[in-house]
């Protein structure tokens, strides 16, 4: 019985302690709330920042443990892809459009193929499904950047007949205009 009402006063003694601790913290964090109420805009911009940030980052590090167990990793070792335009295939083929732009830097090139042959406006117009502004950016940036809309992949496919295929309206008509742009500066 004495281990009994030790276990019972012990108990009881753990609770009152993570009770005491609760509210102590309760208490600092409610000051610490009304502390970060009090300042400007400019800091909580930056908050918002550093957690898009750190939002990026993990989404980096989460295809890159992707493209590490992909199956076409055997082949992308072939063609002597760069890691780099492994990690720009990947984030686009996954839907990580603001990752894909971040990584293509100055000296990317914006017409690379991957092992399947596909350029990166043909992976964007392949795995997508559904439209939205932040993809007609993408697909704007690119052409923007001198991306071809005339190079097919290994099924001799275009990104326009993938963007036609999967519904992509607005996306279809940037590469149509980018295309009637070209035809026309060869006159």
């Amino acid at each position: 019985m004495a281990t009994d009402e030790s276990e019972v006063d012990n108990d009881s003694m753990a609770t009152d302690e993570s009770e005491v601790d609760n509210d102590s913290m309760a208490t600092d964090e409610s000051e610490v709330d009304n502390d970060s109420m009090a300042t400007d805009e400019s800091e909580v911009d930056n908050d918002s920042m550093a957690t898009d940030v750190s939002e990026i980052m993990s989404l980096f590090k989460y295809l890159q443990v992707k493209i590490k167990n992909s199956k076409w990793r055997h082949e992308a070792r072939k063609r002597k892809e760069s890691r780099t335009q492994k990690e720009v295939f990947s984030a686009i083929a996954e839907g990580y459009i603001m990752l894909a732009r971040i990584l293509i830097n100055d000296r990317f090139d914006i017409n690379c193929k991957n092992s399947y042959d596909e350029s990166l406006l043909i992976t964007l117009c392949r795995t997508s499904t559904n439209e939205n502004e932040e993809k007609l950016c993408f697909v704007r940036f690119l052409l923007k950047e001198g991306a071809s809309v005339l190079p097919k992949d290994n099924f001799g496919r275009t990104a326009l007949y993938y963007a036609k295929r999967n519904g992509l309206r607005k996306i279809s008509q940037e590469l149509m205009c980018n295309l009637y742009d070209i035809s026309q500066k060869d006159t």
